[in-house]
């Protein structure tokens, strides 16, 4: 899995804010302040985290956080939801509407934890996830059983323990998410295009994420954009 929020979205988050004046109309100005780049480019990443998770990763105030996603919640480029009782948040256009509980879920600290496990080392036994997560057994029980619910993992038999496999539910949604992964980099560069200023500029792509480059001539920034949200959490 994915891990940190990448070497681009530090950068950005070390670059001074950029005067909001310097553009006019709405788009590329939203993202002249360095917190709403840091939480726009972590939810494109991670989507449908509620703001204490999105304060936690980006290491900003809950809410600053909050009051600067209502700016990016005006301008359309994240929606809110309700699930299970919480506001999460995620990127317009990214997130299929069917799958908003399944990232919401993947984001939780249980799953996330030993969903890497799984994943970076296959077979483990509920002892062995207990050890490595630092979890009680109970809490990897129970977690797992709802992984194994939800079929992202497989649960095998051997002997007196029992090992657990991840599945291909989430390489298989990656693999099928190359259109629209394709159509949200369009819908976002167009946006931003139609905000004003310069033109965004793609400086780096892969079929995780793209770097762009945007901001006026003499305050360019890059921010990190993820356009396949489930290979995050491969």
């Amino acid at each position: 899995m994915s891990r940190g929020v990448g070497k681009a979205l530090e950068s950005a988050l070390k670059e001074k804010d950029i005067p909001e004046k310097t553009v006019h109309r709405k788009g590329i100005d939203i993202f002249s302040n360095r917190c709403r780049r840091a939480i726009f480019s972590e939810l494109t990443l991670s989507p449908c985290m509620n703001i204490a998770e999105i304060s936690r990763r980006t290491e900003i105030k809950a809410n600053t956080a909050g009051w600067h996603i209502e700016r990016l919640i005006k301008s359309s480029y994240i929606v809110e939801r309700r699930v299970g009782g919480r506001r999460i948040y995620f990127p317009e256009g990214l997130v299929p509407s069917e799958d908003v509980t399944l990232f919401y879920t993947l984001n939780q600290f249980p799953v996330r934890v030993l969903l890497s496990l799984v994943f970076g080392n296959p077979g483990n036994s509920q002892s062995e996830l207990s050890e490595k997560s630092k979890m009680s057994h109970q809490s990897v029980s129970k977690t797992m059983i709802y992984l194994v619910s939800k079929e992202l993992i497989s649960s095998v038999s051997d002997g007196s323990h029992i090992r657990y496999y991840p599945t291909k539910l989430l390489s298989d949604k990656s693999e099928n998410f190359y259109n629209r992964s394709k159509r949200y980099t369009e819908f976002l560069l167009k946006k931003l295009k139609e905000g004003g200023g310069r033109e965004p500029k793609i400086v780096k792509k892969s079929v995780e994420r793209i770097i762009l480059e945007l901001g006026p001539k003499r305050g360019e920034y890059t921010m990190e954009i993820g356009i396949n949200p489930y290979m995050t959490f491969l």
